[in-house]
């Protein structure tokens, strides 16, 4: 059984509770204040398919991202910087005396002992790019030229004649021609020639030590071998 202190604080609880519930229902609930009509009318007038999209930002490729270096040399002041286009095996020939047609110009050549070493600045348009020799690249041209020089209707090295024609000139004009690094002279006129006869020391070098060849002395002909002697006469009967 239930004891009376307990009824009567659950009554007093329940009275309290319908009493609020009754107060609070009988208050007029605030309706929210409205924004102004200029804060949505932005978005009201705001066409999505007439904004302009930011233009993507695109990496600009360097020009030299295909180029290697072909080959270079020096004749007197000048030097003229052969590169090769990876792709499609186009040479272009830079001087440094003037810009090529599109705009590549040699800011600085450094020929070394080692083509490893070896290297070129090429610039353009503000931008400079350091060239070096591609070994597997120049195999590749050195195969293609040797299959070209044994067919008749082939194309040999372009820029052979050119190098020819500015060794041929600082000649004239007593000037030491400088080959790119491995070079040898010509060897068609003798065919065992000095490996150092044409190598101009480059400045602040010594002179390269000469290299030693092996001579093999010429081999003696055969001595003739005598003739047979006559073969006796028969005896007489």
């Amino acid at each position: 059984m239930t004891p009376p202190r307990v009824i009567f604080f659950l009554f007093i609880t329940v009275i309290s509770t319908v009493a609020a519930a009754v107060v609070v229902v009988g208050q007029e609930f605030p309706a929210p204040t409205p924004y102004p009509v200029d804060r949505y009318e932005a978005g009201w007038n705001t066409n999505p398919f007439t904004l302009k999209t930011a233009a993507v930002a695109t990496q600009k490729e360097s020009f030299a991202k295909d180029l290697v270096l072909g080959s270079m040399y020096q004749v007197g002041l000048e030097t003229t910087v052969v590169l090769v286009n990876a792709k499609t095996r186009e040479r272009i020939r830079i001087v440094s005396t003037q810009a090529d047609p599109n705009g590549m110009r040699i800011k600085s050549a450094n020929i070394l002992n080692s083509r490893r070493d070896s290297y070129a600045e090429i610039e353009k348009d503000g931008e400079i790019a350091i060239l070096r020799y591609d070994d597997r690249l120049q195999k590749q041209l050195a195969a293609q030229n040797q299959v070209a020089s044994n067919d008749p209707n082939g194309n040999g090295n372009p820029n052979a004649a050119a190098m020819n024609e500015a060794a041929a000139a600082a000649a004239a004009r007593g000037q030491p021609v400088q080959k790119p690094p491995g070079a040898m002279g010509n060897n068609s006129a003798n065919p065992n020639p000095n490996p150092n006869a044409d190598i101009t020391p480059l400045p602040g070098r010594n002179t390269p030590p000469q290299r030693r060849r092996l001579l093999t002395a010429p081999r003696s002909a055969p001595a003739p071998r005598p003739a047979p002697a006559p073969m006796p006469p028969p005896p007489s009967q």
